[in-house]
């Protein structure tokens, strides 16, 4: 019995099968075993070689020729397609079970299934089947080649940037290499890369194609790495809030206000004393827009009435520095002064803006 060896190339698997000669004048066996004549091998590289979803090169006619030839003398239309690893679609089906991970490394194991359909076997080539039509096999993976192991972390820059709770992280590929310029860099599915405070964690996925490791020969020496984010401009907030600063600020400012203009004045005033220090809370959760207002208030006397006078010194700018503190100065910061007769109107005017604490 004439034997010829085809392999049947899927993407990275090879599906090799000894094929039997017919033809005129071939022995006269009648009955074949076929899995006697059927193995799976793989080839590509480990860790990154896996099962394709469709074959992607075709047997022409010659290479089939006096192998499978119909009755009437003429070659079968030998194809693949997309239905599962077709083996000429009407004759042997090779089907290979799902693996746990994407790729297949040295070491791992597949199995596989080839269904054979008896009589359209037996009306291509006049032989008998013998044995199972549907024949399952293990096939242990080795032999694929080890690829290059490359930093691809080390050849990349991250930054945070933004405000804290409102942060965004930036990669760079610092590297010229064009490996490196083919690796994929994500952020895990179980992490976000956006609206990021400081302290958290985020993990940096390295991957690549097979067709990448293949074109390169290369492949990462780490596909994880975790950060913790840092770096993000942070603002006070109630409970950072240096109160004792700003009532300081505060006293300064009454101070300030009954010299430079009350004793000055050629009405009559009372002394001017803090109403509050107020810190203001951004409704819409930007804390950049957090400030700190400070209400002073005195009377003014003048012939027969009597009028209440409130003015409101703005600080904006809360931010913190690295060991979380406020460095603010008492000159700094400060905004421009409001004039109200009343409380009640200045906070009333901002309501849909701040949610306002008293802290004093």
């Amino acid at each position: 019995m004439n034997k010829k060896l085809i392999t049947i190339i899927a993407g990275t698997v090879a599906v090799i099968i000894i094929v039997i000669a017919i033809a005129t004048g071939a022995s006269g066996n009648t009955s074949v075993k076929v899995s006697d004549y059927v193995e799976l091998t793989l080839s590509g590289y480990s860790g990154y070689t896996s099962i394709p979803s469709h074959i992607t090169e075709f047997l022409d006619e010659e290479s089939l020729e006096n192998e499978i030839i119909s009755k009437d003398g003429t070659i079968e239309n030998w194809q693949f397609t997309n239905g599962g690893y077709l083996y000429d679609k009407e004759v042997m089906f090779v089907t290979v079970e799902e693996t746990e991970s994407e790729y297949l490394s040295n070491g791992d194991t597949i199995k596989y299934t080839i269904t054979i359909n008896e009589d359209r076997f037996e009306a291509l080539t006049g032989l008998q089947l013998k044995g199972k039509t549907e024949i399952k096999g293990k096939y242990k993976v080795s032999g694929l080649k080890e690829p290059e192991l490359i930093d691809v972390f080390e050849n990349l820059e991250f930054s945070f940037d933004g405000d804290n709770g409102n942060g965004y992280l930036r990669i760079n590929k610092s590297s010229d290499d064009e490996f490196i310029k083919d690796v994929r860099i994500n952020v895990s599915e179980e992490y976000k890369d956006y609206d990021l405070r400081n302290g958290e964690k985020i993990e940096i996925i390295a991957s690549c194609s097979e067709y990448v490791v293949k074109e390169h020969g290369k492949a990462p020496k780490e596909t994880s790495k975790t950060l913790t984010v840092s770096g993000l401009t942070e603002y006070a907030t109630l409970d950072k809030l240096p109160k004792d600063m700003f009532i300081n600020f505060a006293n300064t400012f009454a101070e300030e206000y009954q010299k430079d203009n009350v004793s000055n004045s050629m009405f009559k005033y009372s002394d001017t004393e803090i109403e509050g220090v107020y810190f203001a809370e951004s409704l819409d959760g930007d804390q950049s827009e957090n400030e700190v207002h400070i209400v002073v208030h005195y009377t003014q006397y003048y012939e027969d009435e009597v009028r209440p006078r409130y003015h409101i010194r703005i600080y904006k700018n809360l931010v913190l520095n690295d060991i979380n503190e406020l460095e603010i100065k008492y000159e700094d910061g400060r905004g421009t002064y409001f004039f109200y007769e009343s409380p009640e109107e200045y906070f009333n005017n901002l309501k849909d803006n701040y949610k306002f604490t008293k802290i004093n």
